[in-house]
């Protein structure tokens, strides 16, 4: 919360276990943005607290439309792990709410940029996307560099990176 709209978050290594709310556009980075050290990716893990999702981008309390732009909404430099919940969340989920509600459609605008991530044993059992899923907005999501690995999605077929009612994704 303390980083301004639009600022950076570097996160050194370690393992962290944590459910991270976004409600405003920032970069979150670790050493592998910061300092260029390619072992970054493997050494700095966010691992799910809540089995629901590693970080979430939701709206923020006001309900106002947020606009995102690949310059100040950047993740960059992670291992994604522990989604295992049974939830139309992805490990990294984009949605106005935590809950899908029709009176938030696209609320939130623009881009989002996901680079030198290694999505990493992420599971759902039914109905729900795993590694990544955007729903409800108007959010076109750019990847680069992303590893998906160890991620099933149990006995539906909408995959590990999942994309509904959105502006869709760039690989």
């Amino acid at each position: 919360n303390q980083a301004p709209s639009g600022g950076k978050v570097y996160v050194l290594p370690g393992n962290y276990v944590e459910s991270v709310v976004v409600t405003k556009p920032v970069k979150i980075y670790s050493d592998f943005e910061r300092l260029g050290a390619t072992t970054a990716i493997g050494q700095t893990k966010i691992t799910s607290q809540n089995g629901d999702f590693s970080i979430a981008m939701r709206m923020d309390s006001t309900g106002a439309v947020q606009k995102f732009t690949k310059q100040n909404m950047h993740i960059s430099g992670f291992t994604i792990q522990g989604k295992n919940a049974s939830n139309d969340m992805g490990a990294i989920d984009i949605c106005p709410a935590p809950s899908f509600d029709w009176n938030n459609v696209n609320k939130q605008k623009g881009e989002v940029l996901i680079s030198n991530i290694d999505f990493t044993n992420n599971t759902t059992q039914a109905n729900n996307a795993s590694a990544f899923a955007s729903r409800g907005n108007e959010v076109h999501t750019y990847f680069d560099n992303i590893k998906v690995r160890n991620s099933n999605i149990g006995v539906d077929p909408r995959g590990v990176l999942y994309f509904w009612q959105t502006k869709g994704g760039t690989f």
